[in-house]
Parts: structure tokens; C-alpha cells; sequence
């Protein structure tokens, strides 16, 4: 584009058309982008999506750099196609959804990485919209092999260096698993985060409401609202952060081996001694992990079912679920926990509520710490004392959880007893 010398760029408005409607979308001009007289246009600039047939193009493996604009809903029971979906792997580019909702994702790869996205790579940013997710399979989809299901990504993993950044993303739906004898990971945002030196994952903003359940499980596993299992380099990052989730999930199991961890924000914060940071979040719904039989290892809690090193932050979150449950007929390891399932008493946990009339079973009987620093968070109650105050989230820690009010938003509170993203 040849412009008139007089003209400073700042900005590059694309227009286009369909239907009858016009979509318009801003992008900002790089100085380097002008030269004399020319503005250079760039492959950095996002193609539009207008429907269901043109969002299949997000799943091909030469547009994994691609940026993308949504214009429209999308509803991929529309198309021909989507009904045997395989996310793109590797990708890098930028995802902004524009406020829109992507209806009938249907998952139902039996192994592997599996999501909207399978994996992504340094530098992807994914944002701005709602993604309805199902698998769709009565009975559950039969995992085979190493399975990583997400119902955003699949995994985030094999990466050195860089940013990955999830912002302002709705997951809802169902996510319905059976009979896995292999390690697996389930998440309605990443199933697992397993990245080399430096990476930083950060997602900000979302939310996560889903059904998950597991049938048969006989194996090693983590399950959470946002990830399954994170397990960073020793230099590496997980942030979630102004965040919640409203998940009610349910494992069943037998046999021996079973070792699950299942957590309403995280089911596992692994060996590495990587930061793992949960912060300004929020849990509802319920937990119920069972073993019927065998030599199994349960945790289960509000927030993360199992810290298992040093380098984990969790602070400023409360845990608002109706119950955890987590018990076995077999021989087993059973711990639960209100905001942490199992610790190492390594970490750093701080200023966290739970609600005091979470129902807790592990078998027996259960002796809450109440203890704002442990893995029980301090008991606070669901009435204008307590949740059903603005303050309790607003004011600043020790007397509140510091909420933004820029962020989050408090006018039903006394109502329900929770703000919502604004």
C-alpha cells in the first residue's frame, strides 16, 4: 500500500464481507512495516473465519502458523467433517475468537493429543470466546495408549523458551472416558503441560464448566477443571490465574495401580521443582473418586488433588465445591483435602478460603485444620458474614482474597455467593 508521506500509520483497518454483513478488524502498525512511502501488509495479519466449513481449515497442518479471527458463532454440526476432528498440532499462531461461541466440538480420538488444538507451540495465543466440547460416545471414549484429552489442547509439551498465553476462554460441556490401563491426562483446558527449559504457560480469565467422567480406570492419571497434570522444566512456569471452575467429576476404578489425582483447578502439580502458581481462583461442583478393589494411590481436592514437590504457589483462591469424596474397598493411599488433597509441605500455600459445609469423605472420619495456610484453606461461611460478602473477595489478604473489581464482577453476590468475569 502506497500512502501519502504526510500519513503516520497507526493502525491497518481489514474489511471484508459476506452475506450481507461486514466485519471489520484493527490491526496495529509496526514501524517496520513502513517503508518510505510503503506499508508492507504481512502473513502476521489473522484470516476470517465465517463458518463452520471454513473453521475445518483451522484443523490443517500447513495453517498451524496461522493467525485467526473469528467473525461468526460456529456451529460444526453443520459441516461434514468435524464429526472426526484432529486438532492442529504444533500451533503457533494467534486464535482470537471475537466474543463468539464454537458449538458441537466433538472429540473422539481414543489416544494421543486431543482438543481443539492437539498441541500447542511457543508463542501461541488463543482468546475471546466460548467452546462448546463433547465426546459424544455412550459409554465414554475407550483410551488406549498415553492420552492426553483436553477439551481447549490436548498438551503443551517438548518446548523450549517463550510464552503461551490462554485468555478469556468459556469451556463447557462433557467429557466422558472409560477403560484406560495407560497413563492419562484430562483437563476442560490442557490435559498436560510437560514443557522444557524457560517456557511460561499462562492462562488468565477462563472459565471452566464441565461433566467429566472416568469408567474402569485401572491406571495413572490427573484430572482437573483447567489442567490434568502439570509438570513443568525445573525453570519453567504454570500461572492460572482469575480464574473458575464449575466441574462435577466422577472417576470409578479397579484393580491394582490405580493412582489418580483430581483437582478442581489442577489434578496434579508434579515432581519438578518449577513454579506451579494457582492464583485468585475459584472452585464449585463436586469430586468423586472410587476404587472397588486393588493397591490404589487417591488424592483428591478443591483446588489441586496432589502437590508432589517444592516450587507451587497456591494463594487468594477458595474453594466453594458441595463435596469431595475419595474411597476404595482395596488396599489404598487416600488423601483429601478442602483446597490441597496431598501435599509435600514444601510449598507455599497461603490465604485461602473454603466453604465450611463442603461434605468431605475419605472413608472416614474427617478433622478439617481450618487453617488459611494449609491444605484446608479457613473455613468461611455461605451467608453475608462470609462468600455472600463483597469484601471477603475484595479486601486485601489477610481480610480478603483480593479480587480485582476490574476483573471480576460482584453484583449478584449475595445472591449466589460468587463473582463472575466481567
Amino acid at each position: 500500500i502506497t500512502l501519502d508521506d504526510r500519513i503516520t500509520p497507526t493502525a491497518f483497518v481489514a474489511v471484508a464481507s459476506k452475506g450481507g454483513a461486514t466485519y471489520r478488524q484493527s490491526f496495529p502498525v509496526n514501524p517496520a512495516q513502513k517503508t518510505g512511502n510503503v506499508l508492507q501488509m504481512t502473513s502476521a495479519m489473522a484470516r476470517m473465519i465465517f463458518n463452520a466449513q471454513g473453521f475445518l481449515a483451522l484443523g490443517q497442518t500447513e495453517n498451524k502458523n496461522v493467525n485467526w479471527f473469528l467473525a461468526n458463532d460456529i456451529d460444526l454440526a453443520e459441516v461434514s467433517g468435524a464429526e472426526a476432528w484432529d486438532g492442529p498440532s504444533g500451533y503457533k499462531g494467534t486464535f482470537d475468537g471475537n466474543g463468539k461461541t464454537v458449538k458441537n466440538l466433538v472429540l473422539k480420538k481414543q489416544s494421543g493429543d486431543t482438543g481443539l488444538f492437539a498441541t500447542l507451540g511457543v508463542g501461541a495465543i488463543i482468546k475471546n470466546f466460548t467452546l462448546e466440547v463433547s465426546t459424544d460416545v455412550p459409554g465414554g471414549i475407550v483410551m488406549t495408549g498415553g492420552s492426553l484429552f483436553g477439551g481447549l489442547v490436548g498438551a503443551v509439551k517438548t518446548i523450549t523458551g517463550g510464552e503461551i498465553r490462554i485468555s478469556g476462554v468459556t469451556v463447557e460441556g462433557e467429557l466422558n472416558y472409560a477403560s484406560s490401563a495407560a497413563t492419562f491426562c484430562i483437563a476442560g483446558f490442557i490435559g498436560e503441560v510437560m514443557t522444557s527449559a524457560s517456557t511460561t504457560v499462562i492462562i488468565e480469565n477462563c472459565v471452566s464448566d464441565l461433566a467429566v467422567t472416568a469408567n474402569a480406570v485401572t491406571a495413572n492419571g490427573g484430572i482437573g477443571g483447567f489442567i490434568g497434570t502439570a509438570t513443568p522444566a525445573s525453570t519453567g512456569t504454570v500461572q492460572i490465574i482469575n480464574c473458575y471452575s464449575n466441574n462435577n467429576i466422577v472417576v470409578t476404578g479397579s484393580g491394582n495401580g490405580m493412582y489418580m489425582r483430581v483437582g478442581g483447578i489442577i489434578g496434579l502439580a508434579h515432581e519438578n521443582a518449577a513454579e506451579v502458581k494457582v492464583d485468585k481462583c475459584y472452585a464449585t461442583g463436586s469430586i468423586s473418586v472410587q476404587s472397588a478393589s486393588g493397591n490404589s494411590y487417591l488424592r483428591a481436592g478443591g483446588i489441586i488433588g496432589e502437590i508432589a514437590n517444592s516450587g507451587k504457589v497456591v494463594t487468594n483462591n477458595a474453594s466453594l465445591l458441595s463435596s469431595i469424596t475419595c474411597t476404595t474397598t482395596g488396599s489404598v493411599a487416600v488423601k483429601i483435602g478442602r483446597v490441597i488433597g496431598s501435599d509435600k509441605n514444601t510449598e507455599t500455600l497461603t490465604n485461602n478460603y473454603a466453604l465450611s459445609t463442603i461434605s468431605m469423605n475419605s472413608g472416614g472420619t474427617y478433622a478439617v485444620t481450618n487453617d488459611a495456610s494449609d491444605k484446608d484453606g479457613a473455613s468461611k461461611v455461605n451467608d453475608a458474614t462470609g462468600f455472600k460478602s463483597a469484601s471477603t473477595w475484595t479486601a486485601a489478604s489477610p481480610n480478603g482474597l483480593g479480587f480485582s473489581t476490574s476483573v471480576w464482577d460482584f453484583s449478584n453476590i449475595a445472591t449466589t455467593g460468587y463473582p463472575t468475569l466481567k
